[in-house]
């Protein structure tokens, strides 16, 4: 049980650091005006459907790191219902939120600020739970298959 809990532990931040270090790659790739719609921090189709992709290689990135620690061949299916649900907690904060300034001005954005304004449309909160919900499960397929 307590390879499992720190394979869930571990899977989560190696989710959590593939889904930041792809979406900082493609905010260095989009810049603020492919990232943002015009004049506010409201995402762009062109930022919300590879992010929904980075929360399912973040998934599966989690679930194989789950199995590889835990050895258990439902790692995938633990990782991926701690993911879902912290996912929905999560959309739903967020919904909850104020977004704050939504104005965009012509300066510069850095990737800390476009992180802490963006906002999407609700739907996009459940499909990233969703997708590493799936993602998870995929990647402990992968381990199962692997050993």
């Amino acid at each position: 049980m307590v390879r499992i809990i720190l394979g869930v532990i571990v899977g989560y931040i190696a989710s959590f650091a593939a889904i930041f270090i792809l979406s900082s790659g493609l905010y260095v790739l989009l810049g603020k005006t492919g990232s943002f719609q015009e004049g506010n921090y409201d995402l762009t189709t062109s930022w919300i459907l590879p992010s929904i992709i980075f929360f399912f290689v973040g998934g599966a990135i989690a679930g194989t790191v789950c199995g590889l620690i835990s050895k258990n061949p439902k790692s995938g299916l633990y990782m991926g219902i701690v993911i879902f649900v912290l996912g929905l907690l999560i959309a739903f904060m967020q919904i909850a939120q104020d977004p704050g300034v939504t104005v965009r001005g012509a300066e510069e954005v850095g990737l800390i600020d476009a992180m802490n304004k963006a906002h999407g449309p609700s739907w996009t909160f459940f499909a990233n739970a969703v997708a590493g919900f799936v993602g998870a499960i995929t990647g402990g397929d992968l381990f199962k298959k692997g050993s």
